[in-house]
């Protein structure tokens, strides 16, 4: 079986398109500008593609010109309305990444004399619209932008670039290669501002040697064919009837439930990206979505670790030198050596390149701890008089410590990674369709409860790290239930911060006591 990746340089040709093709030259193969029946009946098939293709781009019928492609599309577009227009200026502009199939017309017309400047673009390949406004003048005629690009799949932002340019000059022309992006996008030339668009037929499951090019009724331009006078004269040549009856047929089958097919097509890459994404969590098992690496995380928070620590300095607010600062850092190197020897003994000594331990007292009221990606740790002095004992500091450290080692950090990075990307791709098939598929308040909603459970289930599991870790260090796992009990004495208080995205306490501790019996085979007095 044969499998191919390569779309966007041609398509396979639909069996609907393959059969109307066949009957154009089986039975009606007769010229479409001869006058006899045959002629007559042939040129349907090419009124009917027009009407169909109009209809996709909410144009009318007359406005369509048919052509051998893209190119020609292209060509017919940029060289027919330079020559047509020189009289009012000799100026176009064109973006750094256009097909030659735009840039070449381009040199030839720098030949003859016109100017061209090219856009740059960012990182993203979007044109940098500052210099669009920038290079408009007021004899620039044209302006060419492709709407998507054959090589980086860069989507130019077509509605705002029309904007500036008719805010400059409502008489500027502004054509769109739209090779890669018809049947892909809800295209309407009219709202949208675009004076001329190109399309290729084999990018959508039509024949090779066929496209069209939309031209606005307001809007003159010079052939650059000549011959017979068809189509209006805009372009003569014997029209390829089977070729056009193919294509309209193929842009019939695309936009045919088009916004069902976008919605398919997001849900398949979602699935995807939940299927490809998946890990399991060294001690329970589960699985988790984890498309941000453990390393690209400790790599970001060590940098934004350094940068709070080293105002906490700045501050006076770091306590490391103070008895109780020496505490917690004798019990961090107890319990990270016990991690270490549990890292080992799991197989899972790599993780150890990526830890560099450091501890680090904050003096604060606040009631809270955290650990960090790379190994950095911190304690709130105000969680002390809360845990008491060295056992519930070392349960509290194994816990934090418990996020990291459980890979946590970039679990919940690649949750709201997931969530700015289903929001996103809402966004984008509200564009493609055209309007609201799902209300923002209520696609943000659902996610909110869908991602809820995924931080509850991580604290169960850090719990029982930290369990593990403390038994491992020489502190009894009871202590962990003991300190539970303590910090459920804390209640509302506002300083709690430790306890704003905990499970509840009660539900904690039934977790707890479940998993000591456990924990306590890791004990050794």
């Amino acid at each position: 079986m044969d499998v191919y990746f390569d779309n966007s340089a041609s398509t396979r040709v639909s069996e609907k398109a393959i059969e109307i093709m066949l009957k154009t030259m089986r039975e009606d193969y007769a010229n479409t500008s001869a006058k006899h029946i045959k002629g007559v009946d042939a040129e349907k098939y090419v009124k009917d593609a027009a009407d169909i293709i109009a209809k996709t781009l909410k144009v009318k019928k007359s406005e369509i010109i048919f052509t051998s492609g893209g190119t020609e599309s292209n060509n017919l577009a940029i060289i027919g309305t330079a020559m047509a227009r020189k009289r009012y200026g000799n100026h176009i502009i064109i973006s750094g990444i256009e097909h030659p199939a735009v840039y070449r017309p381009a040199e030839f017309l720098m030949e003859q004399g016109f100017e061209v400047t090219i856009l740059p673009v960012n990182a993203e390949g979007e044109v940098d619209l500052e210099v669009l406004k920038s290079s408009l003048r007021d004899d620039t005629v044209l302006v060419s932008v492709m709407y998507v690009n054959n090589e980086i799949g860069a989507i130019e932002p077509v509605d705002e670039i029309s904007r500036i340019i008719k805010a400059k000059n409502k008489d500027i022309l502004f054509h769109v290669d739209a090779i890669q992006a018809y049947t892909k996008f809800k295209i309407t030339p009219k709202t949208q501002g675009i004076d001329m668009l190109s399309a290729s037929g084999h990018k959508f499951h039509g024949p090779k040697g066929v496209g069209f090019l939309y031209i606005d009724s307001s809007v003159k331009i010079n052939p650059i064919i000549f011959g017979g006078g068809h189509q209006r004269g805009m372009r003569s040549g014997t029209l390829n009837t089977t070729g056009i009856a193919g294509m309209g047929v193929a842009a019939k089958e695309a936009y045919d439930d088009f916004e069902k097919k976008i919605k398919n097509i997001v849900l398949m890459l979602f699935l995807s990206l939940i299927f490809i994404s998946c890990a399991t969590a060294p001690l329970t098992g589960r699985r988790q979505l984890k498309f941000v690496s453990d390393e690209s995380v400790a790599q970001s928070s060590v940098a934004q670790y350094n940068q709070m620590i080293a105002q906490l300095r700045a501050n006076h607010l770091l306590a490391n030198n103070t008895a109780q600062g020496k505490r917690v850092a004798q019990i961090g190197r107890r319990v990270t050596g016990a991690v270490e020897q549990y890292l080992r003994a799991n197989g899972m000594q790599d993780k150890l390149q990526y830890l560099n331990w450091e501890f680090n007292l904050i003096n604060t009221k606040d009631i809270n701890a955290f650990a960090l990606p790379g190994g950095k740790i911190a304690f709130y002095s105000g969680i002390l008089p809360v845990l008491q004992t060295d056992g519930a500091i070392a349960f509290v450290m194994g816990h934090e410590i418990g996020h990291v080692i459980g890979g946590h950090h970039a679990e919940t990075a690649s949750s709201q990674n997931l969530a700015g990307f289903l929001m996103l791709g809402k966004k984008a098939i509200d564009g493609i369709v055209g309007g609201a598929v799902v209300s923002d308040e209520l696609a943000q909603q659902g996610l909110s409860l869908g991602l809820l459970k995924f931080s509850r289930t991580q604290e169960y599991e850090a719990d029982k790290y930290g369990m593990i870790f403390m038994a491992m260090a020489g502190y009894n796992p009871e202590e962990a239930i003991k300190a539970e009990e303590r910090m459920m004495k804390l209640g509302g208080s506002q300083n709690a911060e430790i306890l704003s995205t905990h499970p509840s306490s009660e539900n904690r501790l039934q977790e707890l006591r479940r998993f000591l019996p456990e924990a306590m085979k890791y004990y050794k007095k």
